[in-house]
């Protein structure tokens, strides 16, 4: 048996969807969040707004970046995201809605490593956010 005394880190990412009816706007995620200009949550928020910008893709750029050698982004996705999460990015696709996915990681920075230590969804009528596929 190995006994490790050095140091030790777990890391952990979180993919996420976003569905959009238009641009991914700061104060749509502001509203979709519930976080006004006002809050002292505000420089957190903002923070991931901007880390979430940088890191994700329209749909097929991400699948090319980091998907399988099928060259297929559906199949790709359907791998990797729940059967509920997977049929709304097709709707989106669809409908003419703007599908974005990335992932956050806790290599990172702090902000990233906060939100990656939990899963959640949030939508309103102009955003679908998923964060639910979380990894340790």
């Amino acid at each position: 048996m190995k006994v490790r005394v050095d140091f030790v880190t777990n890391s952990s990412t979180t993919s996420f969807v976003i569905i959009t009816t238009g641009d991914f706007k700061r104060d749509e995620f502001f509203e979709l969040m519930g976080v006004s200009e006002q809050s002292p949550w505000l420089p957190l928020f903002d923070a991931l707004y901007y880390s979430l910008q940088e890191k994700m893709y329209p749909v097929e750029e991400y699948v090319n970046r980091y998907g399988t050698a099928t060259g297929n982004w559906f199949e790709s996705l359907q791998n990797k995201f729940a059967d509920e999460v997977f049929e709304r990015i097709v709707e989106a696709q669809r409908t003419g809605r703007k599908v974005f996915v990335g992932k956050l990681s806790s290599d990172s920075n702090l902000i990233e490593s906060f939100f990656c230590v939990d899963s959640f969804e949030v939508e309103n009528g102009k955003i679908y956010f998923n964060a639910l596929e979380c990894v340790w």
